[in-house]
């Protein structure tokens, strides 16, 4: 039998689209940036995928805040693109967590696919990135403190 087993590439879209929105809904989380809800959106709508309950419900929520809102400052802090120094943690904090999670994958995926020993997924995660392993160590059980 040769060539590629039917659906496999549909299998593995799905997995990539499905990660996508797992990736931009866990940096919102993390980070209260509202971009990352909105780049969750695209992904779905891009890929004409139907738009979750507690999304549509969110972006309700913020509706209601931009309506009610008086001037461009309560606008953004409504979208949660801007806010009050309790939940936003503004755009450094998300690059960081995107940064993390990056990191954290890449660890993640050394040892689910290729069976490396976490010690050693660190080590070449902080080679191949250029950053020393505490670096490493620190993005990843960051994460994964934070994956249900």
């Amino acid at each position: 039998m040769t060539g590629a087993v039917p659906g496999t590439a549909a299998y593995f879209a799905r997995g990539r689209l499905v990660q996508q929105f797992n990736d931009a809904v866990s940096l919102y989380n993390t980070t209260r940036d509202g971009r990352h809800l909105w780049r969750a959106f695209l992904v779905l709508h891009d890929a004409g995928e139907p738009l979750p309950p507690d999304l549509l419900a969110h972006f309700a929520e913020w509706a209601r805040g931009v309506l009610a809102a008086d001037g461009s400052r309560e606008i953004a802090a409504a979208l949660e693109l801007a806010g009050d120094d309790k939940n936003y943690k503004g755009r450094k904090a998300s690059q960081a967590a995107k940064r993390d999670q990056s990191l954290a994958r890449l660890v993640h995926e050394l040892r689910t696919v290729h069976g490396v020993s976490l010690t050693r997924a660190f080590a070449v995660v902080a080679r191949d990135r250029g950053l020393n392993v505490p670096t490493v160590k620190k993005a990843y059980y960051g994460v994964m403190r934070k994956t249900p």
